[in-house]
Order: structure tokens, then sequence, then C-alpha cells
């Protein structure tokens, strides 16, 4: 893993917004590897704004608290979506805490989803006032592609081209085509977006497990366990927009599943010319609940 760290810094020093995605939510081993890649992003490359995929309100309240030190994190990441109330995450909020304050308050940690308003969070802003709009955009319609454009134009809002950005999002949204948040990152900003992809053949992750029994629909947070054949080598793989990797099959899954039939939320596809680098895991393991 320490190889790919030192690769991916030196591709980072003349980025100015990197996406690193993860194949599907609830996964540990990309969690931490991202968590590590951005420490040494912001002590050698100067980035300074960790952005989620998450409701913006909510991570105006962990931003609040890595400034100030005002909040629980660990109740504030009860409110998040489910895939991000994880303990490695937790760890990260507290070590941007003690960074700011030993760096004169330079990192921010910010979300750009539009799907729900956290109520907890205040503020008379135009950004917010345009996030609720956003919000009620969303809700009427539902579209998800709808969704990443939003998310675009809340980004626009917050960007400031003197900062770096580090993005922590599945890895859809990061994907350069298709009218995703990256396709919409990429045409405004072109080569000063890189965007890393990520797959895992086989181990475990944590999702949310669907069944319908007799009509009714039963949901748990368990392990789900997946198994294909290796079509890559585990490492970091650069430059899959050559032909090279055109046919070449990464899979993406849905924190939604049906562990009976895991496989029919784990979907297979080309790489094509989705991102400038994938990261290949395997023997994937599922990440800590915050309780």
């Amino acid at each position: 893993m320490k190889n790919i760290i030192n690769k991916i810094i030196n591709i980072s020093d003349n980025i100015n917004i990197l996406g690193m995605g993860e194949a599907t939510h609830g996964q540990k081993k990309i969690t931490d590897l991202r968590i590590k890649i951005f420490k040494k992003l912001v002590k050698k490359n100067n980035y300074t704004v960790f952005v989620l995929e998450e409701q913006y309100s909510c991570c105006e309240l962990i931003n609040k608290y890595i400034k100030t030190g005002i909040g629980k994190p660990k109740n504030i990441l009860k409110c998040f979506s489910f895939p991000w109330s994880n303990i490695e995450i937790l760890n990260l909020i507290k070590w941007m805490r003690k960074y700011n304050i030993n760096n004169n308050n330079i990192l921010e940690f910010k979300g750009i989803d539009c799907q729900s308003i956290c109520d907890k969070y205040k503020s008379n802003s135009i950004i917010n006032n345009f996030v609720i709009k956003c919000n009620k955009k969303y809700l009427k319609y539902k579209n998800y592609n709808e969704r990443d454009l939003i998310m675009f134009k809340i980004f626009m809002k917050l960007y400031n081209k003197t900062k770096k950005y580090f993005l922590y999002f599945h890895m859809y949204h990061l994907q350069k085509k298709y009218n995703t948040f990256g396709f919409y990152l990429y045409k405004k900003f072109k080569n000063k977006y890189y965007a890393i992809g990520n797959s895992f053949y086989y181990g475990s992750y944590i999702g949310k497990d669907i069944i319908n029994n007799d009509n009714i629909k039963i949901v748990k947070i368990k392990k789900i366990k997946i198994k294909n054949k290796n079509k890559l080598n585990e490492g970091l793989h650069i430059n899959v927009s050559t032909p090279n990797y055109d046919k070449k099959i990464i899979y993406q899954g849905n924190i939604n599943v049906n562990s009976k039939y895991p496989l029919k939320k784990y979907t297979p596809f080309f790489i094509g010319e989705l991102f400038d680098a994938v990261i290949i895991i395997n023997n994937e393991k599922p990440f800590t609940i915050i309780k």
C-alpha cells in the first residue's frame, strides 16, 4: 500500500481536485487507504478541503467542530447517512481538528449532497439557502443524474481556485462520463481533475440487507460477501483511459443488497475512459459502524 500512496502523492502534485472513489459503500481497506492518502496530501501537497458525498448541512456541523472544537463529532456522525457513520471517518475528523489547532485552521470538511437537510444546522447564508432550494428540487424529481448536477453546482459555490480539494465518494459519481458529478468536473477543469476508481473481486463489506418476507421489507445492516474472478491484479493501475484497459472489467456495488443474491447489486462494467487510475484491493473487509 505504501507504493500506492507514494505514486498518488506524486500524481497529485499538479492536480487541484483529486477524486478517490470506492466500489461500494462499507469497505474498510479502501477507506483506510484514502484517509492515509488525504493526510499525506495535506502535509506534502497543500490539500486543505475534504469533500464528502454527504449532505451539505451535516458536514457544516463537522466543519464547525474541526474549526472551533464546538460539538461532539460522534453524535454528529450519527445524523449522517449510513455509509459515513463509521469509526474510520470519526478518527479522521478528530485528526483534522488536532491538525487545525497547530496549523492556523487551514483544513475544511465539506459536503455537497442535497438528498436531505439536517435540522440541527441553522444558517441564512447564500449557499445554505441555495442548498435548501436544491433539496426541494431533488425531492420533487428524485432523478439520479439531476442529483449529480446539483452536487456539481453546490461544489462550484464552495470552490476557491487557491485551494486543493480531495473528493471522497462512491466511484460512480467520480467517473468522467455519463452526466455524473465527475463528468461536470472534468468538463470544467479538464486535466486539473484526476479521478481514481476502485474495485475488489472478493472479500466483504457492510451493506443494507433487504429481504421481502411475506410482503414485509426487512432491513438489516450486515456483512455482505463477494467473490468474482480476478480481472486485474491488486494494486494501482494508472492511465486506464488507454485502449489497453477498454475491455477490462471492474465492479461497483450498491449499498442496498439482498444477501442471498449479492452479485445482482454488484455490477460489472468496462473501464473505458471513466477514470485516470483504478485501485484494486482484494480480500476487502467491512468497516466499523458507530453505535
